[in-house]
């Protein structure tokens, strides 16, 4: 009970409540009679969540199930007069939960404050209408409710190749049923002993992004047992973002805003639209974007911008947010933009400017063309994505087929704009 007399008497509270967890057969108390016993001598009142939040559904068979089993971790702190503010996140009422981090515990939380959110001002909790008489025995760590791992198996999915591979550290072989947490059945493969990482064979990559994307939990078995394993991932940069539906203009004015700040206000706009069902690109949103970013300006702005962010990575270290940026499936990554302009190309056309579009794609050439020319040794062992990029910049060649330039004094002026272009360009006053 130390840290509940701790948060007594730092907090003062009028009143306190405590969920107590029970046995959904026995409905034995699964805290030990000497835990239950300090905390009702602090002058907490052990306390039950109501039936109807605790029942599987309104369906027919819904009052045959057992109640759903209760693991939260919620600090509510209120009054009517005041205010109603919640801590909520992985710390239990546990000694290791609230100690320091080098205990063995290593615990994160968020302080909500719903004041102004005009919700119910009452209790949540329930006291027991009498007291506890029988106590389960309890396990007092974060493992209850959870089976143990079978036998020592690891999975890591690497974003960038698509790969699953496993490191299996039993003496002998063992055939695996690998599922997702919901039963829905995924694949099979049989793993041999070995300290290194091995390539599971026969997965189809595609396929298998979908589900780590969903869920990093699978469920493994083997013919006498099974458990839920996590999966690791690996080169992350390449993980498809949540956030897939910004345009091109977008993307482009993403790169030019200056604080983290600014960017994280711009996306969390975004995703709020994109989870509440509107369209990203709704009126309300594009009426705060300025029109900058539909012309040449606003790329040349963005692309300048986006060279200076690259540059300072380099400068500073940072190969794997340089990859990102030129490799990477985030919303801000150059694919994206490119991928995303080329979509409205093949969509029939809507929103598609050829112009703005070949501008963009020479843009794109000569920032990776000056990346390839000042840091070649950031191209070891990234030649997979480098050549994924020098495809999609291949696009520039019909993007200038669709501009209708086809004589020939139009084809000599492209010829000449694109090498002046892509050139670097000597600054005034510098000797030539």
């Amino acid at each position: 009970a130390g840290p509940l007399a701790d948060l007594i008497d730092a907090l003062e509270p009028r009143e306190t409540r405590v969920f107590l967890p029970e046995d959904p057969h026995s409905k034995a108390a699964l805290v030990s009679e000497k835990t239950y016993a300090a905390i009702e001598a602090l002058g907490a009142r052990w306390s039950r969540l109501p039936g109807e939040l605790l029942t599987r559904g309104r369906s027919a068979d819904a009052g045959r199930q057992p109640p759903r089993r209760v693991h939260a971790k919620t600090y509510r702190l209120w009054s009517r007069e005041e205010g109603d503010v919640h801590l909520v996140g992985s710390v239990n009422l546990s000694e290791a939960a609230h100690s320091h981090a080098r205990s063995g515990n290593l615990e994160a939380a968020w302080l909500v404050d719903v004041s102004d959110r005009k919700l119910p001002r009452k209790w949540w909790l329930k006291p027991l209408d009498t007291p506890a008489e029988n106590f389960a025995s309890a396990r007092g760590d974060e493992r209850e409710g959870h089976d143990e791992q079978g036998l020592e198996l690891r999975l890591r999915f690497d974003w960038s190749t698509r790969q699953l591979a496993y490191r299996f550290g039993e003496e002998k072989d063992s055939d695996f049923d690998v599922a997702l947490v919901s039963g829905k059945g995924l694949f099979s493969f049989r793993a041999e002993p070995s300290g290194d990482w091995q390539t599971v064979p026969g997965v189809d990559g595609d396929e298998l992004a979908t589900a780590v994307r969903a869920t990093t939990l699978f469920r493994i078995s083997t013919s006498d047992l099974a458990w839920t394993l996590l999966v690791r991932e690996e080169n992350l940069a390449y993980r498809p973002s949540l956030l897939e539906s910004l345009s091109p203009e977008e993307i482009l004015e993403y790169w030019s805003l200056l604080t983290p700040e600014q960017r994280a206000a711009f996306v969390e706009r975004r995703i709020e639209a994109q989870f509440e069902g509107l369209p990203v690109t709704s009126p309300q949103l594009a009426a705060t974007r300025s029109k900058l970013f539909d012309g040449f300006a606003g790329i040349f702005h963005a692309f300048g911008c986006l060279g200076r962010h690259v540059d300072e990575a380099f400068g500073e270290e940072r190969p794997r947010e340089v990859e990102s940026r030129l490799f990477g499936k985030k919303y801000d990554s150059l694919p994206s933009l490119l991928e995303k302009t080329l979509d409205r190309r093949s969509a029939g056309g809507v929103g598609h400017d050829p112009v703005n579009a070949y501008v963009t794609f020479l843009c794109a050439r000569q920032l990776w063309d000056r990346v390839r020319a000042n840091h070649a040794p950031f191209l070891d062992g990234r030649s997979g994505p480098a050549a994924e990029l020098e495809s999609l910049l291949g696009a520039v060649g019909p993007l200038r087929d669709e501009l209708g330039l086809s004589d020939a004094e139009s084809a000599a002026f492209l010829e000449w704009y694109e090498s002046a272009f892509l050139g670097e360009a000597a600054r005034v006053g510098a000797p030539r």
